[in-house]
């Protein structure tokens, strides 16, 4: 068995991608481990590991070396815009979509086709479940990666593919916006990260797959929360 394990984060600044890093760096402890953090932009941040600067996230995969090691692969990335009227809904729809959905799906699909894996973390949301107004486009984005994500995934990989699904986490993505009932943060991500064994889809919290349930069959009471923030 390979003793060295690759961590390579595309989201190098992403809070729940370095929870989900801190997860793994627990799991692997008895391991070596590297650690490339993948960013698109160089913020004024510390980040773990080698620093990898793109300019689109999908280009990291042609300098990605092909070692023979553990390579595990985080895809936290995204974008997150409101509705706004000064923004044309269907070019609002486009702009998440052409991130939050088909950049990651052709960065999955070249991973699953061209690259050895252990382990494939893709982070998507509770809101692909269902539609808050005011986060139409995002959550639309959300639900078509996981339904695609769905179609992708084969008995064979299926226990390698891990899709978390958390609720909101007071993160730079979410800058000047409140949660309304659900809520996470780092240490429940990690811990969940570290809990799992095989892949999966999970919710973080657990509870609220049972709660985003519920609101897509109450979504005119979804839409009166919503109006309230």
């Amino acid at each position: 068995m390979n003793n060295k394990t690759i961590i390579y984060l595309f989201g190098g600044n992403s809070k729940i991608g370095n929870a989900i890093l801190q997860g793994l760096e627990e799991k692997y402890k008895n391991t070596t481990i590297e650690i490339i953090s993948i960013i698109r932009s160089d913020k004024q941040k510390e980040l773990k590991g080698s620093i990898l600067i793109v300019e689109n996230y999908i280009d990291a995969l042609i300098k990605i070396k092909k070692l023979n090691a553990n390579n595990i692969f985080i895809l936290s990335f995204g974008v997150l815009r409101l509705e706004n009227s000064s923004i044309k809904l269907f070019e609002n729809i486009k702009y998440h979509l052409d991130i939050n959905t088909f950049e990651t799906l052709n960065i999955i699909k070249s991973l699953l086709t061209n690259f050895k894996y252990t382990e494939i973390h893709v982070v998507s949301s509770i809101l692909g479940d269902f539609i808050r107004p005011s986060l139409f486009s995002y959550s639309m984005s959300k639900n078509l990666l996981n339904e695609c994500i769905s179609k992708l995934l084969t008995k064979d990989i299926a226990n390698s593919i891990y899709l978390w699904k958390p609720s909101f986490v007071d993160s730079e993505l979410n800058h000047g916006r409140t949660a309304t009932l659900l809520k996470t943060d780092v240490a429940k991500i990690k811990n969940s990260v570290l809990r799992k064994k095989s892949g999966g889809v999970y919710y973080i919290p657990f509870y609220s797959k049972y709660l985003t349930n519920i609101a897509k069959k109450l979504s005119p009471v979804v839409n009166w929360i919503d109006s309230k923030n």
